[in-house]
């Protein structure tokens, strides 16, 4: 949104190396040239060379210019560049010599297969003509290595980066991280709502969790977003201020190649304690957690159904102690998936997800 000249001013030439780097130049700018190297005249110590490697370049003005080298640039070298959004590529000097290749370039942003740019997320999904697409860009003069060692974090950070196979074009690399992994994901009644929380680690991947809620443990809609803080363990909280019937919450956690991942589902019964209770499947046996106590001193029921809500088995039960083995033996008409338990008294129900594995 702002008004500046060039992104990068290289005024005097030498050697310049520009590797690895996000270089945006937005609608407003004065200047349509996004890169000038030796512009204001070739006056630093020879070699005048530019080497241009690794970059993804967005222009977002109605026209311009990626690069601009003076005449009489020795070389100009520009391997693995995306260039998106209205321009010419690369300007020199006819004495230049002009060293190109693996450099992708289209007048339309949206081909590039990237994450959001709208959002300024600029690393490539699996749409993308850049995956797999680079070249070894060998060394320059002196032997400085042009592969890309590291990738910028957003706003002020950086990681190492993982090249798998051939080496994709552009600035970031596409690679099946590590999927999040969710430590806890709880909830507790506060007050008139409903607080949820949730605890994370390798957030490297993701883009966004999206807090979902149900009426029925079936249909799902989204009440709220928070973005990732991308830390060694990260702590959430969010809180449902129209909390006040018995819901079904999971989280959404989308990712920056543009899949989904989801979490366990938890049950709130605010008109109770909201108390959130959990299962597991351990050795074909479902085992039930946290059981409140008034469950654990009457008789009642056990129904298991599939996520479309058939009926898989029901049997009558005797509440020991918590934690409860409520079945011992899955029927064989249960499948790998999401099951729900439902505990049936004569006071209440409660219905309990767990993920069949």
């Amino acid at each position: 949104t702002g008004t500046a000249s060039r992104e990068i001013d290289l005024p005097n030439g030498g050697i310049s190396i520009l590797i690895g780097n996000i270089i945006q130049q937005g609608a407003n700018s004065q200047n349509g040239n996004m890169i000038g190297y030796g512009l204001e005249g070739l006056t630093n110590i020879a070699p005048h060379e530019i080497y241009l490697i690794n970059n993804t370049m967005v222009n977002e003005r109605f026209a311009g210019s990626f690069l601009v080298a003076a005449d009489n640039t020795q070389y100009v070298k520009a391997y693995n560049n995306i260039f998106a959004g209205p321009g010419t590529g690369i300007t020199y000097g006819g004495s230049s010599v002009l060293d190109v290749s693996n450099n992708i370039q289209n007048n339309t942003i949206a081909t590039m297969g990237f994450v959001n740019p709208g959002n300024y997320d600029y690393h490539v999904s699996n749409t993308s003509p850049a995956i797999n697409a680079g070249i070894n860009a060998g060394n320059s003069v002196g032997g400085f290595v042009l592969t890309p060692g590291l990738e910028y974090i957003h706003p002020v950070s950086f990681a190492a980066k993982a090249i798998q196979g051939t080496i994709d074009i552009g600035a970031y690399e596409f690679a099946t991280a590590l999927p999040v992994k969710i430590l806890s994901f709880d909830a507790k009644k506060q007050s008139q709502q409903i607080l949820l929380q949730w605890q994370t680690t390798n957030e490297e991947s993701i883009s966004r969790y999206e807090i979902t809620k149900s009426n029925d443990g079936f249909n799902f809609f989204k009440i709220g977003e928070i973005l990732p803080k991308g830390k060694i363990i990260n702590h959430y909280k969010w809180a449902d201020k129209a909390g006040a019937t018995a819901s079904f919450y999971k989280l959404k956690i989308s990712n920056q190649d543009g899949s989904n991942q989801y979490s366990k589902v938890i049950i709130v019964n605010p008109g109770k304690t909201a108390t959130v209770t959990k299962a597991l499947i351990k050795d074909g046996s479902i085992y039930i957690l946290d059981l409140p106590e008034r469950f654990q001193q009457t008789n009642g029921t056990l129904q298991l159904r599939n996520s479309a809500g058939a009926l898989l088995f029901q049997q009558k039960l005797i509440y020991p102690s918590s934690p409860l083995m409520v079945l011992q033996n899955l029927p064989l008409s249960a499948k790998p998936g999401t099951l729900l338990v439902t505990l049936q008294s004569q006071q209440e129900k409660i219905n309990i997800w767990v993920l069949y594995q």
